[in-house]
């Protein structure tokens, strides 16, 4: 596991970011806001809101206690529900 999340381009094949910040396994990821943004889980313990055109993390968020195994975001997107 490289701790990751990638955007890659399907018609090329070509790598076109990097989302680096997770230290554990990604469990889950989940594009918001047209692609605008992504939300990402991890066995870290987090979830991740990130900028989907530069790779920044904006926000972290934690809370469980245990490995986070997925995620699911609400019609509005404007709610997250996690799993640990």
């Amino acid at each position: 596991s490289d701790m990751t999340l990638k955007t890659w381009d399907l018609n090329t094949g070509h790598e076109l970011l990097t989302f680096r910040g997770h230290t554990s396994t990604v469990s889950a990821c989940r594009r918001l806001l047209q692609g605008r943004q992504a939300v990402s889980s991890s066995y870290d313990k987090t979830i991740k809101l990130w900028d989907c055109a530069t790779a920044e993390c904006v926000l972290t968020l934690t809370g469980h206690l245990h490995v986070i195994y997925g995620l699911d975001v609400s019609r509005k997107e404007d709610r997250l529900l996690t799993c640990s």
